[in-house]
């Protein structure tokens, strides 16, 4: 039997390999290993929800392409992947990456040198029980939805509380593990909530606090 990958010390055989990402023309490699969320390569999810960031990025009115270089968090970041991406696309002054999973907290650690992202920190805690002292101007997730409904919310309301006023979050949700739950809850916590970007059932949600 096998621990969820969102555990604190999922069961793990210390076999770590490397994998390749390229976006918008830039190489990133990332350490990996068992017993972290998708261990092979990065996820469809994440991978469309790295590709709508940066496009709404380019807007204008997003507010993301000026001079004044945002901070960024990104909840439940596994091995680092989408946060040290646009930590290093997006300019990001300062990244705040929060993880449970013990292994992946170290990985994340390592993909954080090993692509030297600046101004990048990892933090390894329970989001959805400690509290966060740093305030962001963009927040983002792939939650861990076999984690159950309470879990995830937990994440949108943790995601609501760190955000500065006008700040920007995403998430990445299928239709199949609750689109509209999710869209009801969001609409709950935030001013606007709009869908930016949809592929093979996957969503991605953008949100203004």
């Amino acid at each position: 039997m096998t621990d969820h990958y969102f555990t604190d010390k999922p069961l793990t055989k210390d076999n770590m390999f490397e994998y390749k990402v390229k976006i918008n023309e830039v190489d990133f490699r990332f350490y990996s290993d068992s017993g972290v969320f998708s261990k092979q390569g990065i996820d469809y999810g994440s991978k469309l929800l790295i590709d709508s960031v940066l496009l709404d990025s380019d807007k204008p009115e997003s507010g993301l392409s000026n001079e004044d270089k945002p901070s960024l968090a990104d909840l439940g970041c596994g091995i680092g992947v989408i946060g040290i991406i646009l930590n290093r696309l997006l300019k990001i002054n300062n990244s705040y990456l929060y993880e449970v999973n013990e292994r992946a907290a170290a990985l994340a650690k390592i993909n954080i040198d090993k692509n030297m992202s600046k101004r990048t920190y990892i933090k390894k805690m329970d989001i959805t029980k400690e509290s966060i002292s740093e305030k962001v101007d963009i927040c983002v997730t792939n939650p861990p939805i076999r984690a159950g409904k309470t879990v995830v919310f937990a994440f949108y309301d943790k995601a609501f509380e760190i955000l500065n006023e006008g700040g920007t979050f995403y998430c990445v949700i299928q239709k199949k593990q609750g689109l509209d739950s999710t869209k009801k809850k969001l609409s709950e916590l935030f001013c606007s909530v709009e869908t930016i970007n949809r592929s093979s059932g996957y969503h991605i949600l953008k949100c203004i606090k």
